[in-house]
């Protein structure tokens, strides 16, 4: 029997309580456990491996998934293309009662919020992760910004409260902010050899000359140095790298590798293949 108890730790693999033991390919094995309320009488079993799966590896590549809650088309495709260009996976929903479903089912790092929406208030749904003893960062995103609002807002659980208008640099900042308050202390650097990596500015440099690559890019190289000397299947790439919305195929895991490996001939560092199992990182 599943032992559902919520997991409230982001610094070491989610699942703590074993239920079902799975053997991710290539990795170790991963005990399949449910956030909250949630068990496998509530969803199918491949639902269950599709969670446990994105919560372990966002845990293991260090990279994030953040969750925009937002029914202003036009406002939450804005902050999800400046969210992207930060490296991160961005999924958008525009209902409160879809938007409560899918935290309960998926893995997120933060969830910005706004409280205005249809089918479920913004309020009712961090009320509703909160009983749950849901851990996730909550960043609340209105146009309601009374006192009583405010207060009302963090009362019910969220971790930090913006009112609209605002500025996209400020909303990158406090979004930057929470990831680092709930992922742990970090080294902002990660070197192989003379090749570093800024994770803060998002630059990649050698001996101090910046290598031009695109936010996909990145956040390949990103996967594969944090992992560095360990062999990384596309899979596990795709699995973070790509949102619900985004196409996602081992092709183009392909593509962003060859393009990764020519930007960084002129460093010596090499992402080599390991046939049939994926790519590491060679100094």
């Amino acid at each position: 029997m599943v032992n559902s108890r919520p997991v409230v730790s982001h610094g070491i693999p989610p699942c703590q309580t074993p239920g079902l033991l799975i053997l991710l390919p290539g990795l170790v094995t991963v005990p399949v456990c449910l956030v909250g309320t949630i068990s496998l009488k509530a969803v199918n079993l491949l639902s269950a491996l599709k969670f446990c799966m994105r919560r372990y590896i966002a845990w293991y590549s260090g990279l994030m998934r953040i969750l925009i809650v937002e029914d202003n088309l036009p406002l939450a495709d804005k902050v999800a293309a400046a969210l992207r260009q930060t490296d991160h996976a961005v999924d958008l929903v525009h209902d409160g009662a879809d938007a409560l479903a899918l935290v309960l089912q998926e893995s997120f790092d933060l969830v910005i919020l706004d409280l205005s929406l249809p089918g479920m208030d913004g309020i009712e749904v961090l009320q509703n992760i909160r009983a749950r003893q849901l851990d996730v960062p909550v960043l609340v995103l209105t146009a309601r910004g009374d006192l009583d609002d405010r207060v009302t807002g963090l009362d019910a659980g969220a971790d930090d409260y913006m009112v609209k208008p605002f500025e996209l640099s400020e909303l990158e900042a406090r979004a930057r902010a929470l990831l680092r308050r709930h992922s742990g202390p970090r080294n902002p650097f990660l070197a192989v050899g003379d090749l570093v990596f800024d994770t803060v500015h998002r630059t990649v440099s050698f001996r101090g000359d910046i290598i031009l690559l695109t936010p996909r890019e990145r956040a390949v190289f990103e996967i594969l140095v944090r992992n560095m000397g360990k062999v990384i299947s596309k899979e596990r790439i795709a699995l973070h790298l790509f949102g619900f919305d985004d196409e996602a195929s081992v092709k183009s895991i392909e593509l962003y590798i060859s393009r990764l490996r020519k930007k960084l001939t002129v460093s010596g560092v090499s992402v080599r293949t390991v046939r049939g199992l994926g790519y590491m990182i060679d100094e």
